[in-house]
């Protein structure tokens, strides 16, 4: 008979096959992954089989995490990210030190760092950290920004010279909001599971252990390579590394509108909504496939007014297409959207060399009436890049 379940976290767990299912963990040793399914069957596989676990914390599923507007946090350029607080330098200003409530203390050189938050303030995480700047540039707490070469870095001050000039200014720390460095992200594999806290940090780690509700872990970064022991309730999602595959999303990849965004006259521009992607017929969005992609899924449903009478939720009506590199292809997907069928999952292998993947929205036999689509998950499976010696240096 089953094995009945107690006090153990709940967790979203997604497989190579991008199919996630709600389960509960009961532990991870080694490469072997255990768990509870919705029949209460324990289940114990290689680590290797999934991709993604995100532990459940009521209240906390449509909400990832709480980031204070205030909180101090550091970028780095390999994607790793961590809240804590900024605590000195040494090397001349050239290393900053850095401290996290639970994780420990790092030390990160310039050279590897992208942005530095310090206070609080409107800055566009989101555009700066997607946009490199050429030069390196300050923010201050007023909103004013200069940008330039930066020399060093203290507790006290930030030395740079302004790009046009020849003399280097100090501007005190008290009046800095953040600073960006003109570091390019890098494509390096992490030496680990990459963990992602609901303090927004995100990190690399090695040794993972779950028992109950408890995670022990060893962050790559840390410089005595000391295992840290988390509740899972502060953990937003785990990327394991065995299967040598990661996550991505389709919808945050570069893109071009190839027709439509127009009906009756007005503009239906596609584009993020809703905690997904927004399309209304007819409509043709061409999507950049990172290289190395092997799998896609989304699901698609059609998006109407909330309390729209059926009468009227009826003339709603959508072919879907999608297509790989170009429309004069086969269609890899064909599904209609109605009111019978209003939504349709896709879940559909991607042999490799493909550069692009084309959705295509038309309208059927009701015209282009309420025909709007929403696309939520957009993951895309890819190889991950292999390790290198040396990415793991912190300090480098």
């Amino acid at each position: 008979m089953p094995t009945v379940s107690f006090g153990l976290t709940q967790a979203l767990l997604t497989g190579t096959d991008l199919e996630t299912r709600m389960v509960e963990v009961s532990g991870l040793s080694g490469d072997t992954l255990s768990y509870y399914d919705d029949n209460r069957w324990l289940t114990q596989g290689s680590v290797a089989e999934y991709v993604r676990m995100i532990p459940v914390v009521p209240g906390h599923l449509s909400r990832p995490y709480h980031e204070a507007a205030s909180q101090q946090r550091i970028w780095l350029v390999n994607g790793q990210s961590f809240s804590g607080q900024w605590t000195g330098t040494r090397s001349n200003g050239e290393v900053i030190e850095w401290a996290h409530p639970e994780l420990g203390r790092f030390a990160f050189g310039l050279d590897n760092v992208r942005l530095l938050r310090l206070s609080s303030s409107s800055l566009n995480l989101g555009r700066v950290l997607t946009d490199p700047p050429d030069s390196d540039t300050v923010y201050f707490v007023n909103g004013d920004q200069i940008t330039g070469f930066v020399i060093t870095v203290s507790q006290d001050s930030v030395v740079l010279i302004p790009d046009g000039g020849d003399n280097e200014i100090g501007f005190p720390v008290s009046n800095i909001a953040a600073v960006q460095f003109a570091n390019p992200p890098i494509e390096s594999a992490n030496e680990g599971d990459t963990v992602v806290l609901r303090d927004g940090s995100r990190f690399s780690a090695k040794g993972l252990n779950i028992q109950g509700d408890l995670i022990t872990l060893s962050p790559t970064l840390s410089p005595m390579d000391a295992a840290v022991e988390l509740t899972l309730n502060q953990v937003m999602a785990i990327e394991f590394s065995a299967s040598g595959l990661k996550l991505d999303n389709l919808y945050r990849q570069p893109q071009e509108v190839l027709s439509g965004g127009a009906v009756f006259g007005s503009d239906w521009v596609p584009g993020q909504e809703q905690g997904g992607f927004g399309m209304h017929a007819p409509v043709t969005v061409k999507f950049s496939l990172p290289s190395g992609t092997q799998r896609f899924s989304t699901q698609a449903r059609l998006n109407l007014p909330e309390g729209l009478p059926r009468e009227r939720a009826v003339l709603a009506d959508v072919e879907l297409r999608v297509y790989l590199d170009g429309l004069d292809t086969t269609p890899i997907v064909e599904a209609r959207l109605d009111a019978e069928n209003p939504q349709a999952p896709i879940n559909v292998v991607l042999e490799p060399g493909h550069e692009a993947l084309i959705i295509e929205l038309d309208p059927a036999d009701n015209g282009p009436i309420l025909d709007r689509v929403l696309l939520k998950g957009g993951q895309l499976l890819i190889e991950a890049p292999r390790p290198r010696p040396g990415t793991g240096d912190a300090t480098r």
